[in-house]
């Protein structure tokens, strides 16, 4: 839900940036780096701040932006941990560079692992989620079945990593089980006997865990 004291000034202030960078991060100006971008969107949905657009403009302009809303399943103190490469904010940074070139507009809210209905706190406040508002969402983390179930019947939904079997949902992923098997033939030809494997303690299952 948004705050009503978070504003633009507020998230420059909190990293050090300039009004007109934070602005422009949001309006998706070429001249912004996709790194500084992501940033900018982290720190904006775990304030809750969205970005409304303005209301000047050709109306037929303003209703060709694309808008798609990115939900991010995971504890918004726990996706600012900086004692690991976080994978969510890497997936971000990608997400708000590919909106830049298409001149999308993202709508970025963080949501509660343990909530399975759109009707629970964290997404009722997601004004544009119940006002149908996006052309798509995007979802990052794994997700309870019930909330994909329900968004599946309102947007087009594709999930970043976590695949479901149960559900017929798009998913763009990566080749977990290669990329284990090359890094571990790779430590054994180096001589490793001992080999651990560390993951972050996700709210919910995690298939790659």
């Amino acid at each position: 839900m948004r705050r009503s004291n978070v504003n633009q000034q507020r998230i420059a202030d909190d990293l050090n940036l300039s009004r007109t960078t934070v602005s422009r991060c949001f309006t998706n100006h070429p001249g912004i780096n996709p790194e500084t971008r992501s940033r900018v969107f982290k720190l904006a949905a775990s304030l809750g701040y969205t970005y409304l657009e303005g209301k000047t403009g050709k109306k037929s302009d303003r209703k060709a932006l694309s808008r798609f809303g990115v939900l991010i399943c995971t504890n918004p103190d726990s996706y600012a941990d900086e004692v690991y490469e976080n994978p969510g904010a890497l997936l971000l940074s990608g997400v708000s560079e590919f909106a830049q070139l298409q001149k999308a507009q993202l709508d970025i809210h963080f949501v509660t692992p343990g909530e399975s209905s759109l009707k629970s706190p964290s997404y009722e406040g997601i004004k544009e989620l119940h006002d149908r508002e996006w052309d798509g969402v995007l979802l990052i983390y794994p997700f309870p079945a019930p909330v994909i179930n329900s968004l599946q019947k309102l947007f087009p939904v594709v999930s970043l990593v976590q695949q479901l079997v149960q559900s017929p949902l798009n998913c763009v992923d990566v080749n977990h089980q290669r990329g284990i098997e090359m890094v571990v033939g790779h430590l054994a030809e180096l001589g490793h006997e001992r080999i651990g494997f560390l993951t972050n303690g996700y709210d919910l299952t995690a298939k790659w865990a």
